[in-house]
C-alpha cells in the first residue's frame, strides 16, 4: 500500500534527478548525460550512476570535469557516491570514424 509519504518522497527524488541532469549539461566540456541513475538507501544517503560524453581530451583534462561533476553534485544535490563512465565525441557515421562532432572533416571510401 503507497501512502503520501512515499508519493512525496517520490516526487522530491525525481525533482532531485532532473535539476541534477540539467545541472550536469552546464559543466564545461560535458557534451551530453544519459543513462542516469539515482537510487537512495533511507533519505540522506544517495547514489548516482550516469554516461558522460565529453571530447577526446588528455586523462587530467578529464579529471578536472570529473572532479567538477562530483563537486557539483555533492554541494548542489548531497550526492557523493558517484560511478561517472565518459565517453568519447565520436563521428555520428556508420562507419565509425573517429573525430570531433560538429567540426567538418572528409570521408573518403574506396
Amino acid at each position: 500500500m503507497r501512502s503520501l509519504v512515499d508519493d512525496t518522497r517520490h516526487f522530491i527524488l525525481l525533482n532531485r534527478i532532473d535539476r541534477a541532469l540539467s545541472s550536469l549539461h552546464n559543466i564545461g566540456g560535458v557534451s551530453d548525460v544519459h543513462d542516469l541513475h539515482v537510487w537512495c538507501i533511507g533519505s540522506e544517503n544517495c547514489a548516482l550512476s550516469a554516461h558522460v560524453k565529453i571530447a577526446d581530451i588528455t586523462t587530467s583534462e578529464s579529471d578536472t570535469i570529473l572532479r567538477a561533476i562530483n563537486d557539483r553534485l555533492g554541494h548542489e544535490f548531497e550526492i557523493h557516491h558517484t560511478t561517472i563512465q565518459f565517453e568519447l565525441e565520436a563521428c555520428e557515421t556508420s562507419h565509425g570514424c573517429v573525430g570531433v562532432v560538429g567540426e567538418p572533416h572528409e570521408h573518403s571510401h574506396k
